[in-house]
Parts: structure tokens; sequence; C-alpha cells
């Protein structure tokens, strides 16, 4: 009988608290990863990736680009690593996909996926 009063209050915390978890609707979620995504995409403006975000390139995933100041060098003209790859000063453009988890109103990590043959032919290292 203790066990299942125990048991009982148990299942009964676990569902308030999963109910205050999902104040949340998928729609808002939705609505709100949009307007972040929008307004990035817009301006390319690293303040919407949080301070502390994580920015992977997966061709390089060993190499992890923590956080904002690190994530806009990234984005911007080659300066040189990630990797054995020489800084060469060009600017490259090619087709790409990332996938991103926003939350509160931020990037907090993205996943970076291209080819990287491309990249490199536009960098002047392969023909």
């Amino acid at each position: 009988m203790r066990w299942t009063l125990l048991l009982l209050s148990l299942l009964a915390l676990l569902l308030v608290a999963g109910l205050s978890l999902a104040q949340k609707t998928d729609a808002d979620v939705t609505a709100e990863t949009r307007r972040v995504f929008d307004a990035y995409r817009e301006h390319h403006d690293t303040s919407y990736y949080a301070e502390d975000a994580i920015f992977i390139d997966m061709t390089n995933s060993y190499v992890v680009i923590e956080g904002r100041p690190a994530i806009a060098a990234f984005m911007g003209t080659h300066t040189g690593p990630p990797g054995d790859i020489p800084a060469t000063g060009r600017t490259v453009e090619f087709p790409f996909s990332t996938s991103y988890w926003v939350e509160n109103g931020e990037i907090v990590w993205a996943h970076l996926y291209y080819d990287s043959a491309t990249m490199l032919r536009q960098l002047g290292l392969v023909e």
C-alpha cells in the first residue's frame, strides 16, 4: 500500500512537471525558430547565436567552434585553420545546408554540411 501511494505521488509530480514544461506549443516553438532564423539569414549577424553557442563544420567534425566571436570569425574571410589549411585571404561561396537548434531566441548550436571539394577549389588549394 505504501509503495502504491509513493508511486502515485511520483506519477502526479511527473505529470505536473511535464505540464509546466509543455507550456509552449509546437506552433510557438516553430514561430520562435523561424523568427530567429529569418533575422539571422537576412543579416548574418552572429548576435543571434548564444554567447556560448557551438558550431560544428561537419566536414571537419573534430573541430568545434565555440562562442559567438569564434563563429563570427569562421563565417568571414578564410584566415587559416580549421585543419592544416594555410590562410588564403579568399572568400568562398558554395551551396550548403545547416541544422540549427534555437532556445530562448538564440541559436545554441549549428551543424554545417557542404561539399568541401568546392570550397578547396575556390581557395585555390585543389584543381
